[in-house]
């Protein structure tokens, strides 16, 4: 309780005591020099005890606030929350408009700053771009507490390297998680020889040689990836559950890749490469003895939820097959996510050997190879088995271009793509037309095409026949959203306006005509002036007469004259245009009177 002598008010007490304190002090009848001096040494002093007194005064205040009610557990609570929402900046901590993050918690009064000392986790994240004076504190703070450590050799230049190392060899006994991000080949090396020693409570690790910093990009992406040394934490990391690895060699008998419920590795060619031979397993991992150790590994994380792995995978000799076969197969009961990108080979032999959940959420990029023949029908199995599950598949988009194919499902129905669950993907370069065909028709026989509820075709080098887009199409009955884009395709509308039984005027038996279910329709960069103008009305008044009228029409990006937008609205109750203008009445309708049917 606070107890004040209510005689007189605060402003006459503290003037009486003013007064009563500087009777002897006249400073009318004061000349010299020295006695000035004197004075103002004296009022100093007394400044410094008023100012104490203030600073007393103001503690009482901020006791008295209802914040400062809270039992200092409550506070480091409220401290740890704001710890993940403001961290310190990565810039130097010596400029101007550095902030200081939720440290500032520690500087606004005695019990917020003693409450926050005297929790050892509040210190046991530590950002190596602090600076070594911060990190001292830190590590002095956190006391014996488990701790993650932040390093970035790119903002961790005002300490040595040599100095980094030394921490992290120091402290790697009681680190929680780590993470390291080395921008140049030399940091990496430097750095990798502190991770020898036992690290018993180890729960995270990250390590990136980020391959795309300007200091690698000068670098031959032939020369080896650093190599993570064999007897990394001493064999000794038994709560190691996560590891994320990106440019870095090793091999997959390590035993970190035991009991991990996150496993991410990713050895894909930087955005400034071509091709990146260094980010190969090495060749202690190649060929069917890596796989081994590759599937080896697996058996070890029974436990496994989360799998990515980005070209990653053991290469197999030039002459393998599909039909290598390890034992015994590998069953990941608890997977929830799988990320698989490599060649095609690597894909369909790993998934051949892995046994994966129904549940659990696939995507898949195959790279096929046309030099050595490797098309999608080596992974059409698995895709059969796994993809192939009723209502698994809800989107798919293919798009074509000259030399290159990509062919994408979803999970997730969406109007557009791209913003669905990615379950599938080929992505082939170096396919002439005929290639790239051939493995349309192959992803569309052994895709549940009956499941799909938007298709998206971009692109689209490659004609097809009016006879090849039923095969396509074919089975397309509840596809509701069609987006097409940039080319005309003078075979598919020829489809679209013909009946399954392959004449032309398509009977008024709905079933007779391609994509039945259909509601939208999206067209973006097609070029009106190859007869679409004409095609386009003609089918909607066909699907009208049928009782299978579209809904909604959205053209952008696509040259169109008023008249002929004028025209779909008459069939369609939605028509959205971006106004993008141009007469098509006088342009050389050549191309419509050509058939590229080929039949």
């Amino acid at each position: 309780m606070l107890i004040l002598d209510n005689s007189m008010s605060a402003s006459e007490y503290w003037r009486n005591a003013e007064e009563q304190r500087f009777t002897q002090i006249d400073l009318q009848n004061v000349s010299r020099p020295c006695r000035l001096a004197d004075m103002r040494r004296t009022l100093d002093l007394e400044m410094d005890a008023v100012a104490k007194v203030l600073c007393s005064l103001r503690f009482r205040y901020n006791a008295a606030t209802p914040v400062n009610q809270l039992p200092p557990e409550l506070l480091t609570k409220i401290f740890s929350i704001l710890q993940t929402i403001d961290l310190p900046p990565n810039g130097k901590p010596n400029t101007p408009d550095y902030h200081t993050g939720w440290l500032r918690v520690t500087q606004i009064c005695r019990q917020w700053r003693f409450a926050a000392l005297d929790y050892p986790h509040l210190w046991s994240n530590i950002f190596m771009g602090l600076g070594p004076r911060w990190i001292e504190e830190f590590l002095l703070r956190s006391r014996m507490a488990s701790i993650s450590l932040d390093v970035e050799t790119s903002v961790s230049r005002t300490m040595a390297r040599l100095d980094v190392a030394q921490v992290i060899t120091q402290h790697l006994y009681r680190m929680r998680k780590l993470r390291i991000w080395a921008e140049d080949y030399e940091g990496a090396i430097l750095l990798l020889p502190s991770l020898r020693r036992e690290a018993p409570v180890l729960e995270t690790i990250s390590l990136c040689n980020d391959l795309d910093s300007k200091s690698n990009q000068d670098r031959s992406t032939t020369e080896p990836l650093p190599l993570l040394p064999p007897d990394l934490f001493d064999y000794i990391s038994p709560r190691l559950s996560c590891v994320n690895l990106t440019y870095f060699n090793f091999s997959w008998s390590s035993p970190i890749f035991s009991n991990l419920t996150h496993l991410s590795v990713n050895r894909s060619a930087p955005d400034h490469c071509v091709a990146s031979p260094a980010a190969r397993p090495s060749e202690l991992d190649s060929g069917s003895h890596g796989f081994g150790l590759f599937l080896d590994a697996l058996s070890r994380m029974p436990g496994l939820q989360t799998l990515e792995l980005y070209f990653a995978l053991p290469p197999l000799p030039s002459d393998a097959t599909s039909q290598i076969s390890h034992t015994p197969v590998i069953t990941l009961a608890l997977l929830r996510n799988i990320d698989l990108q490599d060649n095609i080979l690597e894909c369909a032999v790993a998934l051949k050997h892995v046994v994966i959940p129904s549940t659990a959420t696939k995507c898949i990029t195959c790279n096929l190879d046309p030099a050595k023949r490797r098309w999608t029908d080596l992974i059409l199995p698995w895709c059969t088995s796994e993809i192939g599950i009723p209502v698994a598949t809800r989107m798919l988009s293919i798009a074509h271009w000259p030399g290159g194919l990509h062919v994408s499902a979803e999970r997730d129905s969406t109007v557009r793509p791209g913003e669905g669950t990615e379950i599938l993907m080929f992505c082939p370069d170096g396919l002439s037309a005929d290639e790239a065909l051939t493995e349309i028709l192959t992803a569309c026989r052994m895709l549940p095409m009956e499941c799909l509820t938007t298709l998206s075709l971009d692109g689209w080098v490659v004609r097809p026949t009016t006879r090849e887009w039923f095969a396509i199409l074919g089975r397309c009955d509840n596809v509701r959203h069609l987006t097409i884009e940039t080319h005309y395709q003078h075979g598919l509308w020829t489809a679209l306006l013909s009946s399954m039984d392959g004449t032309h005027d398509a009977c008024e038996e709905y079933r007779g005509l391609l994509l039945p279910s259909l509601k939208s329709l999206k067209l973006f960069a097609v070029d009106f002036h190859k007869g679409l103008f004409k095609k386009l009305p003609k089918w909607l008044r066909l699907r009208r007469k049928c009782f299978l009228p579209l809904q909604s029409i959205v053209i952008t990006a696509s040259y169109v004259d008023q008249a002929t937008v004028d025209s779909l609205r008459d069939e369609v109750p939605e028509v959205l245009w971006d106004g993008l203008q141009e007469d098509v009445s006088d342009h050389d309708l050549e191309e419509d009177m050509m058939s590229d049917d080929g039949e």
